[in-house]
């Protein structure tokens, strides 16, 4: 699998950008060892480039055209604050994950301990995914709901004579 780094982002429109990142956070899971606690640093720098370049873009659109209409570097503004939110999730899962990276439980309290703590990194990354989620919402607006088929036409009941 390829590995997503930050100057990857340099070239991409803000949706194309948050969705490699959105996709690099989904291909590329976080485990309890090194390598997990690797893989989440290798995210938090993903989500701070990203958080950067959203929050240039919004800047850059209002200086350029500071009398149009604000509303235009709305959408990156919340989509930059939703990348913050899951930012910080990685940045409180990060902890959790250095401890068991470094871990040499042997004891069960100590192996409990580290269930734990990989619950702890597992549910503030599930957060952070929810942000990107957000995030994405926030940039592209409400994905339409997929209309539902009309109900069949209920047979009229036959008259008898």
């Amino acid at each position: 699998m390829i590995l997503l780094e930050p100057c990857d982002l340099e070239d991409l429109d803000p949706a194309r950008a948050l969705e490699a990142v959105a996709a690099d956070i989904r291909a590329h899971q976080a485990t309890p060892d090194a390598a997990g606690f690797f893989t989440a640093t290798r995210h938090t720098s993903l989500l701070a480039a990203l958080l950067v370049a959203l929050h240039g873009d919004a800047l850059h659109q209002l200086d350029q055209e500071p009398a149009a209409d604000r509303h235009r570097a709305g959408p990156l503004t919340a989509c930059a604050s939703q990348v913050a939110t899951a930012l910080a999730h990685y940045s409180r899962a990060g902890v959790p994950l250095a401890a068991l990276a470094a871990s040499t439980a042997t004891t069960l309290a100590q192996q409990l301990d580290g269930v734990e703590q990989y619950s702890t990194a597992v549910g503030e990354i599930h957060a952070a995914r929810q942000a990107l989620d957000h995030a994405r919402t926030a940039l592209t607006g409400p994905v339409p709901p997929t209309p539902r088929p009309a109900p069949a036409p209920t047979p009229a009941p036959r008259r008898t004579h």
